[in-house]
């Protein structure tokens, strides 16, 4: 059973590399519509969040990075790898451990503020986005736009978050069976009633931050 679940992991995570790569490819060639492609790219990451597959959605983000650096190049492919890549790779992580709001805000606004300041610096802005944050040294000014930033990433944050929820529920007949802990309580414990446990934890149905107790993801 753990070869086959195994074998289903790499298979999601496979998925999830190609469409979160035709995102990417999309967002390069297509010249409109750039943001909404690079988050395509960031929930099909998602695919082996829904069998409780942490490690695939890591696996899968670093082989589209290598991939995309390889077809795009690595400067087109920073906004992927310094921000829409290692989100849902973050967001499967605080929601297995139950992450608390004040230690997963800081965090995933800390690391949203260095990737946007790594995208501005090095791509496609050059010497012009480093003179600007050179004027602005530690001035008030540049604390308001980390502001910004941190803010406008968490609410993007939180709408992936939702997104994951749907996608769990609306594919819960085709996931549910590729979940480790479901095969264990089917070889353990006797049938049951369907319950409405999805990838959150057992009766998860609200659309919640993580943070909250509701929000645990299984071990892999």
């Amino acid at each position: 059973m753990k070869r086959k679940a195994l074998t289903y992991e790499i298979a999601i995570a496979g998925i999830g590399t190609a469409l979160s790569l035709l995102g990417i490819v999309l967002y390069y060639y297509v010249p409109w519509a750039k943001i909404s492609f690079l988050a395509l790219s960031g929930v099909a990451l998602q695919l082996p969040l829904l069998v409780q597959s942490r490690r695939g959605c890591l696996l899968a983000y670093v082989a589209t990075g290598g991939l995309a650096i390889a077809i795009i190049g690595p400067v087109a492919a920073l906004p992927y790898v310094f921000l829409f890549g290692w989100q849902p790779v973050v967001m499967g992580y605080c929601l297995r451990y139950k992450a608390k709001l004040y230690i997963s805000l800081p965090l995933k606004g800390v690391l949203a503020i260095f990737g946007a300041y790594g995208t501005f610096a090095l791509y496609g802005l050059g010497e012009t986005g480093t003179n600007v944050l050179a004027r602005l040294g530690w001035s008030p000014s540049l604390w308001v736009l980390a502001l910004i930033v941190a803010v406008l990433w968490l609410g993007y944050d939180y709408l992936m978050q939702w997104v994951l929820r749907y996608l769990d529920r609306r594919l819960a007949k085709v996931t549910a069976k590729y979940k480790p802990r479901t095969e264990e309580r089917t070889r353990h414990e006797a049938p049951t009633a369907p319950t409405d446990q999805d990838v959150f934890g057992e009766g998860a149905q609200d659309d919640r931050p993580d943070g909250d107790d509701k929000n645990e993801v299984d071990d892999e």
